[in-house]
C-alpha cells in the first residue's frame, strides 16, 4: 500500500504503527472530533473479494458491539464501493491507546526477575478479567489472548501505575455457538499461548481464552511461559502432550497454593480450568492472601457459579462449557447475533487470514505477536496428525525433519523464539497413505484421566436428572396451619398471580409498592350453583393468626379467570404482609370475612416457600422481600421499600440530572452543570465514599437520605453499606439456591442478573466520565471535549435506566433498570395449583 493518501475522509494519517500482509495500522487525527485514533487500512487487492468484504463488515459490527472500558472501542469502519481504485480503501477506526503493551511490561519486570508485587498483579488482572468475562457474556471469544494484545493505557494510571490494561485485537473472535467459520485448514492462536483444543482443531469455548490468560499469569509469576523452545509446531505440541513445569521450580518464592492455581488455569482439559476469568482472579488473590477486589466479587455474585467454589472443577460436558453464565438469548427476549455460514467448507475466511498476517492490535505493533495460521484439514484432527514429524521430534530429538517440511520448520524456529507464528504444513486428508504413518493415541493428561472422565459422565448424568426433575414444575407445598396432613395435587399449574406496583419515581416514598395483585387462571370449572370463588392472600405460615386479605369474588368465563385486585384504601404493601394465595368456593349469598375453616372448600393454593436452607440465613420469601418489599439494611436507614425500588429511583434521578447537565452546558451555565455532575457521583458512589471522587470541600448536593447507599460497589470499607446493584445480585443468587424456587423464578433471576451486569457496566463508565468533568474548571467545561463526555453520560444513563432496543428487530438489546424492576416483581409470582387435603 505504497500510495496511501495522507488523508482519508475526516482522518489525517500521521504515523505508521505497523504493517502486515493484509493491512497497515496508522495513528491518525480525527479532524472533526479532534482526537487521535488508530486506523487499520486493508490492502487494495482484498477489496475485490466480496466474501472478504462481508466478513470484514461482520467483524467490525461484532467488535463494535463490545462496549467495555477495558476493551478497545471500534468507532467506525468503511467499505469501498469501488474495486478499481485505492482512493477509498476499506478501513476500521479504533480507539487509540497510548502506552506500552503487557509484553513490554513483562520483559522489563518478570523476565528481569524483578517480579511485580502481588497486589500489582491482582490490580492489573482485575480489569482484564472483567473485560474478558464481559466479552464472553456477549457471546464473543477472543481466541488470541497474549501479552502483546493487552495494551497499558498510560493516560489512565488511577488503579495501575503501569497503565490501565485494555484488551485489543478481537479480530479473531467468533460468535459462540455459531457454526464454525474458521478457515478450512487453519489453526488460530499464538504458539506460546495457544490452547490444546486450538492445536487439535477442537471445540472452542470461553475456557480457551482462560487457558491463554492463565499462561500470561504463569509468565508474570515465573518470568517465562510454561512451554517454549524449538519450532512453532514443537511448542504447539507441548501444550497437547507435555506437562507444564511446576512454577515453584522456576520461582521458588511462590507458594504451593499459588502454584496449584496457576496449574489449574492451564489444565489441558477445559473442564479442569476455572469457569471464568473472575473466578481465576479470585483464586489468585486468595492464594496470595489478598482481599478479592470488590469488582470481582460483584462479578462472581452475579453468576450462577457464585454458589460454588471457584476452585472446584465444573462437572459439565464440553459443549456446556460454551454456554456462559447468561441465560439463552430466547429467554432474554433478545435476538442472537446473525452469523454467516459458508456452505463450502473449503472457502477461505479472508477476514481471519487478515488477522493471521497482520502484525497485531491497533498500536504498539512492534511488540505484537501475530496469530498462527497452520494448515490443517477442515475436519477435526488429533494433535499428532497436525505434524507427524513434530510428534517424532518430541520423542526423538535427533531425528531429521522430512525434506518436504524441513524448509518450513527451519523458518518457523526463529519466529517461534520471538513469539511469532507462521504457517505450518500439515498432512491433508488427501495425502498419500504411504506418507502417513500410523498415529498412536495421545497419552492422557495425567494418571487417572480415564477414571475422572467416567466420573464426569456419571456426575453429568445425575446433574441432568436433577434438572429434569426441577424443570418438571413439581414441588411440595408446605403444610398449612389448618391441618397437618395437607398436601397438594400433582396436577399442572392452572395459573399465576403476581404483585403490581404504582410507585411515583419522582417522590421519595414507597407508597404504592406491591399494592395490587393480578390473577390469571385457565381450565377452571364453573362454581357449583349458589356458590362463588373467592381469592385470598394469607399471612406467613409462622404467623397463622395474621389477618387474611380478601381480594374479591372471581368470575369464571369460558374456563378462564382474569382479575386485578386494585389494593386497599391504605395502599398497603401486600407482599410485606402475606406470602400465600388461596381460592375458596363458598356461598354466593354472604361474602365471607375469612376463608372457610372447612378445607373441603379450598380449591386452589400457592405460596412463596419459607424454608431456610441449612447453613444459610434467608428463605426464598426473605430474598424476594428484601428485593421487593423491605430490606433490613434500608429500614435501618429509614428507607422504606425493597432494594429494587431504590435502585430504580436513583438511576432515574441520575438520568434526569445528566439531561439537566446537558442543558446547562448548552446554556453555558457551568456552575449548575458542575453541581449536577456532583449529584450524579453522590448517587453512584454513596454519601460516605463520594468525597474520594470529587474535589476537596465539595458539598453533598443529592438528597442526603437517598444518597446513603451507592449504586456501585467501590470499596466496602469506605461505603458503609453494600451498593444497590451488588446487594440485588446477592439476593438474586439467593433465589437461585433457595429450595422451592420454580424453574420460572430461576430463569428470571438469571435474566435479571444479566441485565444488572449491563446496567453496572454503563454506570461504571458514567462514573469515569463524571470524575473527569467534576475536576474541570468552567473554562475546561466549556470545551467541546467536555460536551462529548457529557453526551456519553446522557447516552449511558438513558441505557442504564430505560434499556436499549435493537432498531432492526425492535427486541430488547440491553435491559435497563426499568425492566429489571418489573422482572424483579415477577420473582414473587404464585404458581397456582389445585388444592387437595
Amino acid at each position: 500500500m505504497s500510495h496511501i493518501p495522507r488523508r482519508i475522509g475526516k482522518y489525517e494519517l500521521q504515523e505508521l504503527l505497523g504493517s502486515g500482509g493484509m493491512a497497515e495500522v496508522w495513528k491518525a487525527l480525527d479532524t472533526q472530533l479532534h482526537r487521535y485514533v488508530a486506523i487499520k487500512l486493508l490492502h487494495a487487492n482484498l477489496h475485490a473479494d466480496p466474501d472478504f468484504i462481508s466478513r470484514f463488515t461482520q467483524e467490525a459490527q461484532m467488535v463494535a458491539a463490545l462496549r467495555h472500558p477495558n476493551i478497545v472501542q471500534i468507532y467506525d469502519f468503511h467499505i469501498s464501493e469501488s474495486t478499481e481504485t485505492e482512493d477509498t480503501p476499506a478501513y476500521m477506526v479504533m480507539e487509540y491507546i497510548q502506552g506500552q503493551t503487557l509484553a513490554h511490561y513483562i520483559r522489563t519486570t518478570s523476565q528481569q526477575k524483578n517480579f511485580p508485587s502481588a497486589n500489582d498483579i491482582i490490580q492489573l488482572f482485575t480489569p482484564i478479567s472483567l473485560a474478558l468475562d464481559y466479552a464472553h457474556r456477549q457471546g464473543t471469544i477472543h481466541r488470541d489472548i497474549k501479552p502483546a494484545n493487552i495494551l497499558l493505557d498510560q493516560k489512565n494510571r488511577t488503579h495501575n501505575p503501569m497503565g490501565e490494561p485494555i484488551l485489543s485485537d478481537f479480530g479473531l473472535a467468533k460468535v459462540m455457538d455459531a457454526p464454525s467459520r474458521t478457515i478450512a485448514g487453519m489453526v488460530f492462536g499464538t504458539p506460546l499461548y495457544i490452547s490444546p483444543e486450538q492445536v487439535q482443531n477442537g471445540l472452542i469455548s470461553n475456557r480457551t481464552d482462560l487457558y491463554s490468560l492463565g499462561i500470561v499469569l504463569y509468565e508474570l509469576f515465573t518470568s517465562q511461559p510454561p512451554f517454549s523452545g524449538g519450532s512453532s509446531s514443537h511448542i504447539m505440541l507441548q501444550h497437547v502432550l507435555e506437562e507444564p513445569t511446576d512454577p515453584r521450580s522456576i520461582n521458588p518464592g511462590l507458594s504451593s497454593a499459588l502454584s496449584e492455581v496457576l496449574l489449574k488455569s492451564i489444565a489441558r482439559d477445559p473442564q479442569d480450568r476455572f469457569s471464568s476469568a473472575a473466578a481465576m482472579t479470585t483464586a489468585v488473590a486468595e492464594a496470595l492472601d489478598l482481599p478479592v477486589p470488590e469488582a470481582v466479587r460483584l462479578a462472581l455474585a452475579s453468576t450462577p457459579q457464585a454458589q460454588r467454589s471457584t476452585n472446584d472443577a465444573q462437572p459439565v460436558d464440553q459443549e456446556a462449557a460454551t454456554v456462559i453464565t447468561s441465560p439463552p438469548a430466547a429467554m432474554l427476549g433478545q435476538q442472537k447475533m446473525n452469523a454467516v455460514v459458508d456452505d463450502d467448507a473449503a472457502k477461505v475466511d479472508l477476514l481471519s487470514a487478515e488477522r493471521v498476517e497482520d502484525t497485531g492490535g491497533p498500536l504498539n505493533l512492534p511488540d505484537s505477536e501475530p496469530p498462527l495460521a497452520g494448515v490443517a484439514t477442515s475436519d477435526k484432527i488429533a494433535a499428532a496428525d497436525i505434524l507427524d514429524s513434530g510428534a517424532t521430534l518430541l520423542s526423538k530429538p535427533g531425528q531429521q525433519v522430512p525434506d518436504d517440511d524441513a524448509q518450513s520448520e527451519a523458518a518457523a524456529q526463529s519466529d517461534a523464539r520471538e513469539g511469532q507464528t507462521v504457517a505450518i504444513p500439515v498432512r491433508s486428508a488427501s495425502s498419500s497413505p504411504s506418507k502417513m504413518p500410523p498415529v498412536a493415541p495421545l497419552p492422557s493428561h495425567a494418571p487417572g484421566a480415564q477414571k475422572r472422565q467416567k466420573m464426569r459422565i456419571v456426575i453429568a448424568a445425575l446433574f441432568i436428572s436433577i434438572l429434569i426433575v426441577a424443570g418438571s414444575g413439581v414441588f411440595f407445598l408446605l403444610q398449612t396451619p389448618h391441618k397437618a396432613t395437607t398436601t397438594t395435587s400433582t396436577n399442572s399449574t392452572v395459573g399465576q398471580a403476581f404483585f403490581l406496583s404504582s410507585v411515583n419515581m419522582d417522590q421519595d416514598t414507597a407508597r404504592g409498592n406491591n399494592s395490587k395483585l393480578e390473577l390469571d387462571l385457565k381450565s377452571i370449572p364453573a362454581p357449583q350453583n349458589g356458590k362463588s370463588y373467592y381469592a385470598w392472600l394469607l399471612p406467613d405460615k409462622n404467623q397463622p393468626e395474621g389477618a387474611p386479605i380478601l381480594l374479591g369474588q372471581l368470575i369464571v368465563k369460558d374456563g378462564t379467570v382474569h382479575y386485578i385486585y386494585p389494593g386497599n384504601s391504605d395502599i398497603s404493601d401486600l407482599l410485606a404482609m402475606t406470602s400465600r394465595f388461596l381460592i375458596t368456593e363458598e356461598s354466593s349469598t354472604i361474602t365471607p370475612d375469612i376463608p372457610s375453616p372447612d378445607l373441603n372448600a379450598w380449591r386452589y393454593y400457592a405460596e412463596i416457600p419459607q424454608m431456610v436452607p441449612a447453613g444459610q440465613q434467608y428463605s426464598l420469601l426473605s430474598h424476594v422481600r428484601h428485593l421487593l418489599a423491605d430490606d433490613p439494611d434500608l429500614m435501618s436507614l429509614h428507607l422504606s421499600g425493597g432494594l429494587d425500588i431504590w435502585a430504580n429511583r436513583n438511576i432515574y434521578e441520575v438520568a434526569q440530572w445528566s439531561k439537566g447537565a446537558q442543558n446547562d452546558w448548552k446554556a453555558k451555565n457551568f456552575d449548575a452543570m458542575h453541581q449536577r455532575i456532583v449529584s450524579i457521583l453522590d448517587y453512584l458512589d454513596g454519601a460516605s465514599y463520594v468525597k474520594q471522587d470529587v474535589p476537596a470541600g465539595t458539598p453533598l448536593y443529592a438528597n442526603p437520605l437517598d444518597a446513603q447507599v451507592g449504586l456501585l460497589n467501590l470499596n466496602s470499607g469506605s461505603q458503609g453499606h453494600p451498593s444497590y446493584l451488588y446487594h440485588i445480585a446477592l439476593h438474586l443468587n439467593g433465589v437461585l439456591s433457595s429450595p422451592g424456587s420454580t424453574q420460572y423464578q430461576r430463569s428470571l433471576a438469571l435474566q435479571i442478573n444479566t441485565g444488572l451486569s449491563n446496567v453496572k457496566l454503563e454506570l461504571v463508565q458514567v462514573r469515569l466520565d463524571a470524575i473527569q468533568l467534576v475536576h474541570m474548571n468552567n473554562a475546561q467545561l466549556a470545551q467541546p471535549s467536555s460536551l462529548a463526555l457529557l453526551n456519553d453520560i446522557v447516552t449511558r444513563t438513558n441505557i442504564a435506566y430505560a434499556g436499549q432496543l435493537d432498531t432492526a428487530t425492535h427486541q430488547v438489546k440491553i435491559m435497563g433498570m426499568t425492566q429489571i424492576y418489573q422482572d424483579n416483581q415477577r420473582l414473587a409470582t404464585f404458581e397456582i395449583k389445585p388444592y387437595r387435603s
